[in-house]
């Protein structure tokens, strides 16, 4: 009866503590009077729901279509000039729909010569009338990357409607023989139970199933007249699966004129037979309707159970990029701009890449494109009801999660099924695009699925931060994998969502070597009072409660802390959003404070990402580098990729199970160049054969020690070449085969020394301080920064601090560290690597009415031991480590 099902949801109820107002179903179309609040009142299903009449909800296909004017010359060069700048990024110059945004789209742009539209008001085999297609620019397809168009005056849309009839051949043709709907009668008692007979009797359960799901038996072979696949939709699931509407009387036009160019043909013999083609196009909207109540209610109660199992303990509200400021008043159109430009003149394009992509989901309108990040409405003309729904910071990993912001581009439709290991009421995401980047890979095979592979990631988890407190502690042994920040899930399976068929591989057979351990879910590292409940043991629980409160504040989750050097963003935009030392704004926007910490330096996302942004966690204000290679020709991007930062959807325990890059993969060994290199190698996992390069464009690019490939290394010759990912600079890597051999002592470059990693010997230094006295004070309360990673403000899904009890001290900012040799030691893929020795603190627990209680961590390996990230040219001297002057 239509095209593909919409995968995101319906708007979600506002109800109980967790009202939030989601608006991933057409959040460019045109807006109308507010719908029904809250869930529909429905009765049960299907008895009484004969003859009621169902609560309307403005659908733009109601809207009338104006006379239509001449279609002259003068329309036709108008529609010239409109066509190229609103409508190429999706269906090309020539309307072929091979548009630079083709391939992200749900479903594939209209083949404009071919003539053949879905969506028509004409009898079958007729072309599509000039008002179908007017229509259609003026609703938009919102659940297939289809704008609408409404924004425009009705003569540019008339005048793309002549530039669409002139690709489509079809300019001048006779008219189209309309289609005639036969007369109906109102809804009586019992027209949706003789619809449901029709539907079932009709043969339309064979494609869309007994339920209208879209699992019908012979759906999953269906394809449409190019032989591509042709997915059935889901109509039980609202208005939003529907193309054209889901009113009765669209339902009836669609049966008569079928959709040309897909698998659901025209039922003609219906039009013979009105009360049956009434009937069941009343079915199959009852079902809609019932569907939309149906979702809104499971979102419903998502929430409203969520904040039942995570009680928000004391909370400061606290929105972490707060919606600029107004006065209440109308803002009336004018020169500065229309939509959310009324206010916002002056704000900084986000991205160069991503603004071809937002104008053509805005239909070309400057000022409506924020709303595919950031939802609001605007149309409005009062900063409260333009604001009403935004989503201030779209790449939150809480808004990602449920589909929104980043999570409507960049995530496989239909892929996010979870949060925090809880079942969503429907998988969710790519609601406008599904995105492939090959900014990093040029195969695209790292380059997708982002949303998904982030809540899965060290960056948002910490587990092997985790893990080690939690060792330390007393509470996992050797080789146990369960704690991390959040509890989370990996309902995918053990497959890689990212990485090409050589990683895939490899990722296969270190599974089955053990290396990689098969984690499907990890837990929450509990909080003071739950860790006692769960241990009996005060001292093990003050551990993982200080670990909550000081170690584990870098999460993708939250924003940490809000303190100078530390200021940024959560989730996505905690990398690709830079911000001041500060972290005030310095952008161009009126609206926005410029003496408020907390904001971004400008209204920007940046795809190569700066250092500065990566020392907000990576590098705090009592470290430095005495990295004399990288660090004065690389950054941190040019070495790690994506999957190094954002998973590959699996869940990683510890750094060295997610980190795929080698410093063979440039530098090669004294006997091979890095092609000619195994995959795994640097691991027990070894795979026979080179791994190659992947050569394309006349270029020959380097992979991975796990086979992904690289965009910025490259083979030139016998020689490789770094290009500096913020720049483009030539980085030369010189090669070990290459390095002069040693004399009268063993080759430290050779198969005397294969059990050493490079920074074993090229580390000259690593950070190291001295003991912690860390308290944590029971009387009193503290931030959680884990709980306040689990809460988020449902007005702006901004982090809100949330404080638990048990107020903790860190001394740090009064240890001196120093920087002596590092120690070496195997990591967990067995060579000898530089080590930056563990923490070694000691706690103290004020109680109530209690004498203190003193804990030092009782397991061996210490808090938070980390790997040395400082390289010399010049090696350590080999006395160092065989001070008796042996091989």
């Amino acid at each position: 009866m239509d095209g593909h099902a919409e995968s995101t949801s319906l708007p979600l109820g506002a109800v109980l503590l967790v009202a939030v107002l989601v608006a991933a179903f057409g959040a460019l179309a045109p807006r109308g009077p507010a719908g029904p609040p809250g869930p529909l009142e429905l009765p049960p299903w299907p008895e009484e729901l004969e003859g009621r009449a169902w609560p309307r909800r403005p659908v733009a296909w109601d809207a009338p279509v104006p006379p239509r004017p001449a279609l002259d010359a003068a329309l036709a060069a108008r529609g010239g000039e409109l066509y190229p700048r609103l409508c190429t990024a999706c269906h090309g110059e020539s309307g072929r729909g091979d548009g630079e945004l083709a391939p992200w789209l749900a479903s594939p742009p209209r083949d404009l010569p071919l003539g053949r539209f879905k969506l028509k008001s004409t009898a079958a085999g007729e072309p599509a009338a000039p008002e179908d297609l007017y229509r259609t620019l003026t609703a938009g397809i919102p659940a297939y990357g289809m704008p609408s168009f409404a924004h425009l005056p009705e003569r540019d849309r008339w005048a793309l409607v002549v530039r669409v009839l002139e690709l489509a051949r079809l300019q001048g043709r006779p008219r189209a023989r309309p289609l005639e709907l036969p007369g109906r009668r109102g809804p009586d008692r019992g027209a949706v139970s003789r619809g449901r007979a029709v539907y079932l009797g009709s043969g339309c359960a064979a494609c869309h199933g007994v339920d209208l799901a879209g699992d019908g038996p012979s759906a999953a072979g269906l394809v449409d007249e190019a032989e591509r696949p042709a997915a059935v939709p889901d109509l039980s699931r609202g208005p939003g699966a529907f193309r054209r509407g889901a009113l009765a009387a669209d339902v009836a036009a669609t049966l008569l004129a079928g959709m040309p160019g897909t698998p659901m043909p025209s039922y003609l013999e219906l039009a013979s037979a009105p009360r049956d083609l009434w009937d069941l196009a009343l079915y199959v909207e009852a079902r809609a309707m019932r569907g939309e109540a149906e979702r809104r209610a499971a979102w419903t109660e998502f929430f409203r159970r969520w904040r039942s199992e995570h009680p928000p303990g004391v909370r400061r509200a606290r929105a972490r990029i707060p919606p600029a400021e107004g006065t209440g008043e109308p803002v009336p159109p004018g020169p500065a701009g229309e939509g959310c430009l009324r206010c916002h003149a002056g704000i900084e394009d986000i991205n160069e890449r991503m603004r071809t992509a937002l104008l053509a989901l805005a239909g070309g309108a400057e000022g409506r494109a924020c709303v595919a990040c950031h939802e609001g409405d605007p149309d409005a003309t009062r900063v409260e009801a333009a604001h009403r729904g935004l989503v201030a910071n779209p790449g939150d990993l809480w808004a990602v999660s449920l589909g929104l912001g980043c999570g409507r581009c960049h995530a496989d439709r239909g892929s996010l099924a979870s949060v925090h290991g809880r079942p969503l009421p429907e998988p969710v995401g790519g609601s406008l695009l599904q995105v492939r980047t090959r900014v990093m890979d040029p195969t695209g095979d790292t380059g997708g699925g982002h949303a998904y592979r982030i809540q899965r990631s060290l960056m948002a988890l910490e587990a092997g931060k985790v893990t080690h407190v939690a060792r330390s502690a007393g509470i996992l042994g050797p080789g146990e994998w369960r704690y991390a920040d959040f509890d989370v899930d990996d309902p995918d399976g053990p497959v890689p969502v990212a990485g090409g068929e050589a990683y895939r591989r490899w990722v296969e057979e270190a599974r089955r070597a053990g290396f990689l351990p098969a984690l499907d879910r990890l837990e929450e590292l509990p909080g003071y009072d739950a860790a006692v409940q769960r241990f009996g043991d005060e001292r093990r629980a003050g551990w993982c409660d200080v670990a909550r409160k000081e170690c584990n504040q870098c999460h993708l989750w939250g924003v940490g802390r809000r303190k100078y050097r530390e200021h940024r963003a959560s989730g996505c935009a905690a990398c690709h959003v830079p911000y001041t030392l500060s972290g005030t704004y310095q952008g161009g926007d009126p609206t926005t404070r410029r003496d408020e910490a907390g904001r971004p330096a400008a209204h920007r996302v940046v795809l190569a990402v700066p250092d500065s942004q990566c020392f907000r966690c990576h590098n705090r204000e009592f470290q430095r580098h005495n990295d004399e290679v990288h660090d004065r020709s690389l950054g941190c991007a040019d070495c790690h990729g994506s999957i190094d930062m954002h998973g590959d959807g699996n869940l990683a325990p510890s750094i060295p199970f997610q980190l795929e890059g080698r410093c063979e993969d440039c530098h090669g060994t004294r006997e091979a160049a890095p092609w000619d290199l195994p995959l795994g190698i640097g691991t027990p996992v070894v795979l026979e054969g080179p791994r190659g390069t992947h050569d394309e464009g006349g270029r020959r690019y380097l992979r991975s020690s796990r086979g992904n490939v690289r965009a910025n290394w490259l083979r030139e010759g016998e020689g490789v070449v770094v290009l500096r990912v913020s720049d483009g600079g030539r980085v030369p890597a010189p090669l070990l085969r290459d390095a002069p051999a040693a004399v009268g002592v063993a080759d430290p470059h050779g198969a005397d020394h294969a059990g050493l990693g490079c920074g074993a010997c090229h580390s000259a230094r690593a950070v190291r301080c001295g003991t912690c006295h860390m308290r944590l004070d029971l009387r009193a309360r503290g931030e959680d920064f884990i709980a306040s990673g689990l809460d988020f403000d449902p007005a702006d899904f901004g982090r809100r601090t949330v404080s638990t009890r048990g107020e903790s001290w860190d001394p740090r900012e009064e240890v001196r560290p120093w920087w002596p040799r590092p120690e070496v030691f195997r990591d967990a893929s067995g060579r000898a690597m530089p080590h930056v020795r563990p923490c070694e603190p000691d706690l103290t627990l004020a109680r109530e009415g209690a004498e203190p209680l003193h804990a030092s961590a009782p397991a061996p390996t210490g808090m938070a031991p980390q790997v040395a990230h400082e390289f010399n040219r010049e090696a350590r001297p080999c006395a160092e480590c065989h001070p008796e002057g042996g091989r």
